[in-house]
Order: structure tokens, then C-alpha cells, then sequence
């Protein structure tokens, strides 16, 4: 029993093991030299329940002793991450409650939160009357496990830009999500500046203001920089600086007439 285990989370658990106590018994059972286990790992005995509040987030409750919890500390990359319940124990009062299931996280003893093991049982053993706990529900702790997975990537697959200018036919050209939009411009022999903008140009890094276009469906594109917002304040919003849109998606561009 004293052996630590892998949750399905695959977070290493050290299973600390809560022992009914008599009913009538008021804190931990026995010292604490005969109560030695393995390093990090400890059992410990603690002793009708009333139901305080609910929030949508957590469960309040005020429990007697015996409790009859079997809790466990468990451990995420090397550093003790907090407490779960592992099983309800028939007879306690928390299995009275009704509503404390294995799973559950306990976050708080009489409001104060705890993650170390030792701790909670310190504050439970010292507590007269009923123990005031705060659990997080199953469903929260699973939504704030999915919280720290990574985004899902970005796709890859090429988008379209239109390119309209006065005087010629629409053309369109593909590029990757991510793309800068001036240099895709470019690239593809579109004339982003015009006369002597064409060798003073600051070469894409915002200083100029010159390689200016309209992005008449940018919904995909990244929002204005501040350097846009200093440059083209009084300029519609439409109005971009090549070099300052990224394009996540399919886009459609007025250039200047040539």
C-alpha cells in the first residue's frame, strides 16, 4: 500500500494512506516515529456530514471526524503538485456527505490551501469540531489539465491572397500561413512601391510608410501593429503597411493603380 504508483496522468503519485480512526478520536493516531514509511511517503489515521456551499468551481464542505479520506500526494516533474482524494472510505463522514468522490483535489483545510500532505494532516488533527474542506470537482480538474496542453499546431496548407489593381485583372497567388505579406508581394512581381520609393524604401522593417495597401478582407491577417497605428492614424482601417501583415489566412489586397 506504501508503494509509490503512476496515476493515469502519468505524474508520479505517492500514495499517503488516511486510516479511520474510532469514532470519537480527535486528530492523528499514534507518534509519528511509529508511523514511518518509505521517504515521501507517510500513513497517516484521521478520523455526518453537512453540505455548506457549492460554487460552480469547487465544493465546499463541513465534515466531523472520522473523516474517512484516503488521500494522496502526488508529484509533477519532481515538485509536489498537491492532494487528491484517492478513495471514500464507507462509515466516514465523508462518505455520508454524498457528494466526495475519488478523484476530487483538496484544495483547502479550514480555508487555507494546502499541497503538502503533512501540512493538511496538521491542520486536521489540530482542528476541534467539524473540518471545513474545499475540493475541486473531477469535470475542474480535468478542464484545468486540458488548460496546460499545448494549442493544437497552426495548419499548414497554403492560403490565397487576391490581389486587385486598377487597370489590370484580379490575380491570386498562395503562400504559407505565417507569410509576411510584403515580401509574398514581391515575390511574386507585384510593385509594392512606386518611384523613389523604390531604392528609399526602409526595406520592410516599418521606418518608411511607404509599401501602404488597402487589405479589403483582412479578417485572417494580423491586426494593425503600433507602428501602423502611429504611421496610418489618419488612413481608413482598411489601410496597412505591407510590411506589418502577417497573413494566417486567404486575403484580398487593392494595391495603388500603377
Amino acid at each position: 500500500l506504501l508503494d509509490p504508483r503512476l496515476m493515469a496522468n502519468k505524474m508520479v503519485v505517492w500514495v499517503c494512506h488516511l486510516v479511520l480512526l474510532a469514532h470519537g478520536a480527535t486528530g492523528v493516531s499514534g507518534p509519528a516515529s511509529a508511523l514511518r514509511a518509505p521517504p515521501h511517503v507517510r500513513r497517516y489515521s484521521i478520523p455526518r456530514a453537512v453540505l455548506v456551499a457549492s460554487a460552480p468551481d469547487s465544493l465546499q464542505l463541513s465534515l466531523p471526524k472520522p473523516l474517512g479520506l484516503v488521500l494522496e500526494e502526488f508529484e509533477d516533474e519532481g515538485a509536489t503538485a498537491g492532494l487528491l482524494i484517492a478513495d471514500v472510505v464507507d462509515g466516514g463522514s465523508a462518505s455520508a456527505a454524498g457528494s466526495v468522490r475519488p478523484g476530487m483535489r483538496l484544495l483547502a483545510v479550514n480555508g487555507v490551501e494546502f499541497s503538502q500532505l503533512e501540512a493538511a494532516m496538521d491542520a486536521i488533527s489540530a482542528t476541534e469540531g467539524d473540518v471545513h474542506l474545499t475540493l475541486a470537482s473531477v469535470e475542474e480538474k480535468e478542464k484545468e489539465e486540458e488548460s496546460l496542453l499545448p494549442p493544437p499546431p497552426k495548419s499548414t496548407d497554403p492560403v490565397s491572397v487576391v490581389v486587385r489593381q486598377k487597370g489590370s485583372p484580379d490575380s491570386v497567388f498562395q503562400c504559407a500561413p505565417g507569410s509576411i505579406l510584403r515580401t509574398e508581394l514581391l515575390a511574386n512581381g507585384f510593385e509594392v512601391y512606386r518611384g523613389l520609393a523604390k531604392l528609399t524604401n526602409c526595406g520592410g522593417v516599418g521606418q518608411c510608410g511607404t509599401c501602404m495597401v488597402d487589405v479589403i478582407d483582412g479578417a485572417m491577417c494580423t491586426p494593425r501593429t503600433a507602428v501602423e497605428l502611429s504611421k496610418l492614424k489618419a488612413k481608413g482601417a482598411t489601410s496597412r503597411l505591407a510590411c506589418q501583415v502577417v497573413v494566417e489566412g486567404d486575403a484580398v489586397v487593392q494595391l495603388p493603380p500603377k
